[in-house]
């Protein structure tokens, strides 16, 4: 069995034995598109950053020219001015030039430091959690307000705090992010591309294995005064074995390795990690057997994004059993937990479990 790519919740796939369960799917697809459309527009209306400060060669100034904006829906970004008190909307794209700062804030009392060079694009903002997005330079941020998300994304790499201060230095010239706690405490989750060169067959013997990969999240937590460089080039996102033994093997060992540490965090990360290893090698059933330690409720690293992994995985393994109707049920929470995030409202979804 060949590996299973861990789709987006809009793209999956169900291929089902009866037109009845067809059509179930048809209909649910139809819905969930209508459903994200109107969270979209409402995400859209959500407040944005507002500019509390600005410094021009380490000097305070009320505003700055030549900085680059592109407003939401515009194809370019253009030169224009920015000033202290200026509000940006969701989706705007903004870099500083040489020697300039600027401090955004947000209604939650949380601030977003631009340095000299800096490329931002403003996210989400509601009262329950916002969404932002690095492009390059270092950024800043100080989660001061207890919030139910606050995600920082840039490529594959994710960063989840609800309650800390760190930087995100990103350079696309040396392919490279580097992540720097403050204080508190910084989750960080990172898709890796999964390739394996060849299978065992029945009799235990390696046998060439048809190409493909399948994607894979590893997450990792970084403590107060901890630094870690990434590298975003693409030898660094394929991670290679020679076969799914090996897969498994390495899995295994790192749910054996977060076990022996004790962390609940560290154990309910490595299950999520070792479902997903479980699909990618054709090994759907043990990726079912692992799904109530994934979806307890007690987990201490149960966050609306490893919440929606779970699911994922779940549902992938159900597809693949032919477990059609579980398999819908599964991907239907991680849709309806997609539009929480949209509407900023992941908390109360997360309690209904």
């Amino acid at each position: 069995m060949q590996p299973r790519l861990a789709s987006s919740p809009a793209t999956w796939q169900f291929e089902l034995g009866s037109a009845a369960l067809q059509a179930v799917v048809a209909l649910l697809l139809v819905g969930s598109a209508w459903a994200q459309a109107a969270d979209l527009a409402g995400a859209a209306a959500a407040t944005g950053l507002r500019v509390t400060s600005l410094t021009l060669q380490g000097q305070p100034t009320s505003a700055l020219v030549g900085v680059s904006l592109r407003a939401p829906g515009q194809a370019k970004p253009q030169p224009q001015s920015l000033a202290t008190g200026q509000v940006l909307p969701p989706g705007t794209e903004i870099s500083l030039p040489s020697g300039a700062s600027a401090v955004l804030a947000s209604q939650n009392n949380n601030a977003v430091t631009l340095f000299p060079g800096a490329s931002f694009v403003v996210g989400t903002v509601s009262e329950h959690g916002e969404s932002h997005r690095p492009l390059a330079g270092r950024i800043e941020f100080q989660v001061r307000q207890a919030l139910d998300f606050y995600n920082v994304s840039y490529n594959r790499f994710t960063a989840a705090v609800k309650g800390t201060v760190y930087s995100v230095e990103i350079s696309p010239a040396q392919q490279t992010i580097e992540f720097h706690v403050t204080e508190g405490e910084v989750e960080v989750d990172q898709r890796l591309q999964l390739r394996v060169r060849s299978r065992l067959d029945e009799a235990g013997d390696a046998e060439p294995s048809t190409p493909g990969a399948a994607e894979l999240h590893l997450t990792d937590n970084l403590a107060s005064g901890e630094k870690r460089k990434n590298d975003l080039s693409v030898d660094s996102y394929l991670q290679e074995f020679g076969n799914y033994a090996e897969v498994e093997a390495y899995f295994n060992e790192a749910m054996a390795a977060a076990e022996r540490s004790g962390d609940g965090r560290k154990i309910h990360r490595a299950v999520i990690n070792l479902m997903e290893a479980y699909n990618a090698t054709g090994q759907a059933q043990a990726t079912v057997n692992l799904a109530q330690r994934c979806l307890n409720p007690a987990s201490p690293s149960r966050t609306p994004n490893a919440t929606q992994r779970c699911n994922t995985s779940l549902g992938n393994a159900y597809q693949t059993l032919g477990r059609y109707r579980e398999a819908i049920e599964s991907h239907q929470q991680v849709l309806e937990a997609e539009r929480r995030r949209l509407r900023g409202s992941d908390a109360r979804g997360l309690r209904r479990h």
